[in-house]
């Protein structure tokens, strides 16, 4: 009688198997995982970049509207909504979806407690709106260029008549690389303060 000889593997050959299929599911398991963590972080940061985008387009926006025929005017006070000091602007708005919050009218920037920058408009019938340009703001600071110094409130004081040369916006946001981000703005020349 023949006997068949069926082909089988040892166990040293299936011990060798499983070691190679181990250590190559351990090369795919560790470059899926760090690909989705630079998508991760990718993705993070992207948010971080389009939000101060958007603060900055927004309010880039509001300073490009200043004019003296506007009596436009700026000035950094305390409010008890704000954390710190709130920008207290004065221009034009533009065209907005709502009428009454068209054209030349009063705006407030500033932090609020909840880590928020926001901007308050108020409409010509002193109704108030509120929007959020960016959430997880740590601080908020304003610093104005007079020409020869950078100082930290303006007016200085209320005998002094010009206006800002430069205004700087700097805003720091929470998380893992706290960087102070520094928006600057120049403001058209010739145009004066006008206290309300």
């Amino acid at each position: 009688m023949v006997r068949k000889q069926h082909a089988s593997f040892t166990l040293l050959e299936v011990m060798i198997s499983l070691a190679l299929l181990g250590v190559l599911l351990t090369f795919l398991l560790t470059f899926f995982r760090q690909t989705l963590t630079t998508k991760n972080d990718t993705g993070t940061l992207k948010e971080k970049v389009m939000r101060l985008e958007l603060v900055q387009l927004r309010l880039g926006n509001l300073f490009d509207h200043f004019s003296k025929e506007n009596n436009c005017f700026v000035a950094n006070l305390p409010h008890t909504d704000a954390i710190g000091s709130a920008l207290f602007i004065h221009c034009d708005h533009g065209i907005e979806a709502d009428p009454s919050f068209s054209g030349v009218i009063h705006s407030m920037l500033f932090k609020t407690r909840d880590h928020r920058i926001c901007l308050c408009s108020w409409s010509k019938n002193q109704k108030a709106k509120v929007d959020t340009l960016a959430n997880g703001v740590k601080e908020l600071s304003f610093e104005f260029f007079n020409g020869k110094q950078w100082q930290t409130l303006w007016p200085k004081d209320k005998k002094d008549e010009s206006f800002p040369y430069l205004i700087k916006i700097s805003i720091l946001l929470h998380g893992e690389d706290e960087k102070r981000q520094d928006f600057i703005y120049s403001l058209p020349p010739g145009v004066e303060i006008k206290y309300v």
